[in-house]
């Protein structure tokens, strides 16, 4: 079965990330930033692919990275990450068992690590930057395991 009018869309972060994802073949008017990325992904259908520069700069943690995979595999739609190749998937070839598991841990840890945090004794400003460096550590982990051939591509 062929692909029919799929096509390819991109989330940038800022206007830094807009040339690499030009040339993972997005044109300039299927490209928006994290800010407007519901009209993109409203935008897209089955088969289409959502391009980034990177899963550091498409999510703010595990978690989120791993319910934003998620959506886009129920969707159909394929997901192409330029410097973590082993995330990208296409309907032909969805990401692995192993890799959605290991997406999976790293969200469940993220999340618990979070938990803890809310319910301890520490100062609501205190609770907010300890979480948010918990989910920059959790999104740099993953960046790092799949950028430096942390899974082999088979």
């Amino acid at each position: 079965m062929s692909k029919i009018n799929n096509e390819k869309f991109g989330i940038a972060l800022n206007s830094s990330e807009t040339p690499i994802l030009k040339k993972m073949g997005v044109p300039e008017s299927n490209i928006d930033f994290m800010t407007q990325s519901r009209g993109i992904l409203n935008r897209m259908s089955v088969n289409d692919t959502l391009c980034v520069s990177s899963v550091q700069s498409f999510s703010n943690g595990a978690y989120d990275l791993f319910n934003k995979i998620q959506y886009l595999m129920n969707r159909g739609v394929e997901f192409q990450s330029g410097k973590e190749k082993t995330l990208s998937f296409t309907s032909i070839k969805p990401l692995s068992t192993n890799t959605v598991e290991i997406l999976k841990n790293f969200a469940i840890r993220e999340q618990e690590f979070a938990n803890w945090v809310q319910t301890s004794r520490l100062e609501t400003n205190a609770k907010a930057q300890l979480i948010n460096k918990i989910q920059y550590e959790k999104i740099i982990d993953i960046c790092v395991m799949f950028s430096s051939n942390g899974l082999k591509k088979k």
